[in-house]
């Protein structure tokens, strides 16, 4: 029994540690802040999480309105990453100014992640979300493995109204963004798990 606990624990750990991930710092993440710095779009008060959330208008060249946000984190390379948020397709209207209406295409919001590279931003994953229907906040989960060719770049999150008929001024919204990075886990650490695992095997083995 002691040996079950002892091994046990050991894959308990060592499962612990791989789940583990760093937070990435973001500036106004749940757009709390009215005018602080902030990731794309325009913070209004709705009925996202909290009082203010972020709205896209496909009006405006399909981009969010205000800047990307990137991180002070630097990249390995070698990292999975996971961004996480919640989103809505929001309303479409007959225009700028005009009076709330059908929509007429689904409503589509694009996650960004990107590294700067010599001053550019370079896009690396995309992650497209559509929303056939109006006001329904789900929450989003995107994972991918970091560019080796990003390493030691800075790390950079963006959103977009990616609608394909902006001339009828349609909204998508987001809250509650974060950003996290998980190591790829060393061979010793792999080592553990497999050892924890295939202890508790033979002790069942044993004993059936």
């Amino acid at each position: 029994m002691k040996l079950k606990l002892s091994l046990g624990t050991v894959a308990g750990l060592a499962l612990a540690s791989l789940a583990q991930g760093q937070a990435i710092s973001l500036v106004n993440p749940s757009f709390e802040l009215p005018g602080t710095g902030k990731i794309s779009g325009v913070e209004k008060d709705g009925s996202g999480f909290g009082t203010f959330n972020a709205y896209f208008n496909a009006a405006d060249a399909q981009n969010g309105i205000e800047a990307a946000q990137t991180t002070s984190y630097g990249l390995l390379g070698t990292e999975s990453l996971q961004l996480t948020f919640a989103a809505e397709g929001s309303y479409g209207s007959e225009g700028p100014g005009g009076n709330y209406g059908p929509l007429i295409d689904p409503m589509q919001l694009e996650a960004q992640l990107y590294y700067v590279s010599a001053g550019s931003q370079v896009v690396f994953a995309t992650d497209l979300i559509t929303f056939n229907t109006q006001g329904s906040w789900a929450n989003y989960t995107f994972n991918v493995a970091a560019p080796s060719a990003g390493a030691g770049d800075y790390l950079g999150v963006d959103f977009y109204n990616a609608t394909t008929d902006p001339a009828h001024f349609n909204w998508v919204e987001a809250d509650n963004v974060g950003l996290s990075v998980v190591p790829v886990p060393e061979p010793g650490t792999m080592a553990l798990v497999g050892l924890g695992a295939g202890g508790l095997l033979t002790l069942r083995r044993r004993r059936s």
